[in-house]
């Protein structure tokens, strides 16, 4: 049984493969531009023992912002396996796979969307990212409010260049969102999201902008992104100036943004869904890039990682912070020594606890009481004070 890179000729193999396992159906038109588009080199196949695909995957070389840093991210998707090959082994082997390719191209960390939270808590990715589903209905739309600028309509073809600037602004503010190249705008972004779009801009500048559809009576806001109170009291006008056409309002939104209790009624339908997991693929690189607040205090944290599927992140990692520098060295591990108690300075995690961690998915006090994390009350408290606050959240799917 082998692994390896898929070939040309193999793409429609991989299609039928997917559309089977995520039950989709193509027209031969959008066979078609979907097979022109496709990146064989971005794909991974796992034999079977008579040189039929068994199961694939997809590693996408993404990156994202997280605490307003850029890390080269590794997006896993697209994992599929023909039910006769299922329970084999075949995904598991894929996935160790997929972390060593990650770690060679320097990606220091992964995302991908779960079919299964458990099965994935096995290979160490945790969820961070929420979703904010809100729907109101037609009287509960906010009142006119007054703003500054205009409110002007944006062809799909001009949107990458009209739009980058501020949603990489608005990115930078949480952690796991994506930058986008223009051709994730247009191939990801934009067939995914499909409607109409809108920029607010004021002084000649766009500071916020929406896509959106209206359909059934009911406006659907897909993507909501603002950077100034003003840009978005302009966009709510924009969407009450539909209550002639839509009973019903629903948008996807941050769940940091400040919706609904910014709305007049606040009192709107709420759902809060579980949505990406991230995974730590190189942890000695990661800590080296991730974005400390260092307040002056000096010292060594000694973090021991268990980590099943990478070797190279199982050990301990000292974190040394020295005049408001730090810096990441992995521990040696001795020739023929054995511990037979694990050690009482430092923190003990798993590198799944620890992905969650670092991307703040839940409060660092919750990681403590719940024994997720553990170790000497001065390396908790050490840590949690050069842990930035973040807000986790990612608008995109993959």
């Amino acid at each position: 049984m082998t692994i390896r890179k898929l070939n040309h000729h193999e793409k429609k193999e991989v299609l039928d493969l997917s559309a089977y396992s995520f039950q989709f159906h193509l027209s031969e038109e959008e066979e078609t531009n979907v097979l022109e588009k496709m990146k064989p080199e971005y794909t991974w196949v796992h034999e079977h023992t008579d040189g039929e695909i068994a199961a694939k995957l997809n590693i996408l070389p993404l990156e994202t912002y997280i605490g307003g840093r850029l890390m080269k991210m590794g997006g896993i998707a697209g994992v599929a396996t023909w039910p006769e090959f299922r329970r084999g082994g075949y995904v598991k082997a894929l996935l160790l796979h997929a972390f060593t390719e990650m770690k060679d191209a320097g990606q220091v960390i992964s995302f991908l969307h779960p079919f299964s939270v458990p099965f994935y808590r096995k290979f160490g990715y945790e969820l961070f990212g929420r979703e904010l589903h809100v729907t109101l209905e037609r009287e509960q739309l906010p009142k006119d409010r007054p703003y500054a600028g205009k409110i002007r309509r944006v062809k799909q073809e001009d949107a990458p260049v009209q739009l980058a600037a501020v949603y990489e602004q608005w990115a930078k503010n949480y952690s796991g969102t994506l930058k986008r190249s223009d051709d994730w705008w247009q191939n990801s972004v934009f067939r995914r999201k499909k409607g109409a779009i809108v920029a607010y801009t004021s002084d000649d500048q766009v500071t916020g902008y929406m896509i959106y559809e209206v359909k059934d009576k009911t406006m659907t806001i897909k993507e909501w992104i603002w950077l100034t109170p003003d840009a978005r009291d302009g966009l709510i006008s924009f969407i009450r100036n539909h209550d002639s056409m839509a009973q019903r309002y629903t948008m996807t939104v941050a769940p940091q943004s400040g919706l609904p209790y910014l709305l007049d009624d606040a009192k709107v339908k709420q759902e809060l869904s579980s949505y990406f997991m991230a995974r730590i693929i190189d942890l000695e690189n990661f800590l080296s890039v991730y974005p400390f607040e260092l307040t002056g205090r000096d010292g060594v944290i000694p973090l021991h990682i268990i980590d099943d599927n990478c070797p190279w992140n199982q050990g301990t990692f000292l974190l040394a912070v020295k005049n408001g520098a730090l810096s990441v060295k992995k521990a040696p591990v001795k020739e023929g020594s054995r511990c037979a108690h694990p050690p009482k300075r430092g923190i003990h995690a798993s590198i799944g606890t620890l992905s969650g961690l670092m991307m703040q998915a839940e409060s660092f006090e919750l990681y403590v009481t719940e024994k997720l994390i553990e170790g000497d009350e001065e390396s908790i408290s050490f840590f949690k004070s050069i842990l930035p606050r973040q807000k986790p959240f990612i608008y995109d799917f993959f």
